[in-house]
């Protein structure tokens, strides 16, 4: 029996393109314009998933999402949006719905979401993926990751230490349109306090005893791309203070400068910190956690991604064997082997010490 998947979208021509799609794929497809018609049709019909615009003529996808928990259906939502607006699809997404999609819609990208959320009757080519998607938990990250690349809002991945958090901010990045813009990586714990305004915004010639010309910041050499901070949770207090005015402002200036340049970066930031339990004790200031997770993503522990671990070794191995005379120690299977730490970085010293 064919699922039935549910279009809500008041754009004719649209509806009419993205049904065509999806009969293609084999499902049985209802179409409705406004938010009453698409409860009438849920209500009396198996539907398998929704997807709907953010804006109808009559209330909206966000309501209906809302609607749909209200009545206790389990049913997947995936909100599509032409407005690029950040509050709606991070809302839609913490209000429960699966995905969200971009328009205009592209059949490619929309076929292999609805092939991981509920699967195609018909065989349908993948496309490729940047990342080998073994781990549930890790392609679980890397999907959320390619969804919010596109949105120009802050992201803070949360996870322990080397678990590849910055891998995930350079996918981001790489799915993002940023691409071809620099991707500049600060480690926060490193910076000194009374270095830090300097560090971030440069400084102009004479600005202190040791400026003998004028220096770039991590806000210049990243212009146009991504800044990622990582260990944000270790940001020095009167940097946070600095950090949050450009975060509202979206100026800043070279120490010793009173011009003004425009901060021209995506922040992603990282840490292995109870961000929660930070801003209690007073380590972080609670109103710049706010500006710098619009959007969170939890990266899973390699104890927790078997698969992904696995074959994290084999290619680190393998890249060893090309460049050094080395026979390499067998593999194990389970990651919390005691030679074996479930640490990234330390796996690799492990391996190439022997």
């Amino acid at each position: 029996m064919k699922k039935t998947l549910l279009i809500v979208e008041d754009n004719l021509i649209l509806c009419d393109i993205l049904e065509r799609w999806l009969q293609k794929a084999g499902y049985r497809v209802l179409t409705a314009i406004d938010e009453p018609s698409a409860r009438r049709k849920i209500k009396g019909n198996n539907v398998a998933l929704v997807l709907t615009d953010v804006r109808l003529p009559e209330g909206d996808g966000i309501s209906l999402l809302e609607w749909s928990i209200s009545q206790g259906l389990h049913i997947p939502f995936v909100v599509m949006t032409e407005h690029a607006s950040i509050a709606d699809a991070v809302r839609a997404v913490k209000l429960g719905a699966k995905d969200y999609l971009p328009k205009p819609v592209h059949e490619e990208l929309l076929m292999e979401l609805l092939r991981g959320l509920i699967g195609l009757p018909v065989s349908v080519p993948p496309k490729k993926s940047l990342m080998k998607r073994l781990s549930g938990a890790v392609r679980e990250t890397e999907r959320i990751a390619c969804r919010v690349a596109p949105l120009n809002c802050s992201v803070m991945i949360l996870g322990p230490n080397g678990s590849g958090k910055e891998s995930v901010a350079q996918l981001i990045q790489q799915h993002s349109g940023r691409k071809d813009k620099p991707f500049v990586a600060v480690n926060c714990g490193c910076i000194r306090g009374e270095l830090a305004a300097s560090e971030f915004f440069g400084h102009v010639q004479g600005a202190f005893t040791d400026a003998k010309k004028d220096t770039a910041g991590y806000f210049e050499t990243a212009k146009g791309g991504t800044l990622f901070l990582d260990e944000i949770g270790n940001m020095p207090p009167e940097m946070q203070t600095l950090l949050l005015r450009v975060l509202q402002e979206r100026v800043y200036c070279p120490v010793g400068s009173r011009k003004e340049l425009e901060a021209d970066v995506r922040i992603l930031s990282a840490t292995n910190e109870d961000m929660e339990r930070a801003i209690r004790e007073g380590r972080f200031r609670e109103d710049l956690y706010y500006r710098l997770a619009e959007f969170e993503i939890r990266q899973p522990s390699l104890s927790n991604a078997r698969k992904i671990y696995c074959h994290w070794l084999t290619s680190f191995v393998s890249n060893i064997q090309k460049r050094y005379v080395w026979r390499p120690p067998v593999l194990p299977n389970k990651p919390k082997s005691p030679c074996f730490p479930t640490h990234g970085r330390a796996m690799c010293v492990n391996l190439t010490t022997g």
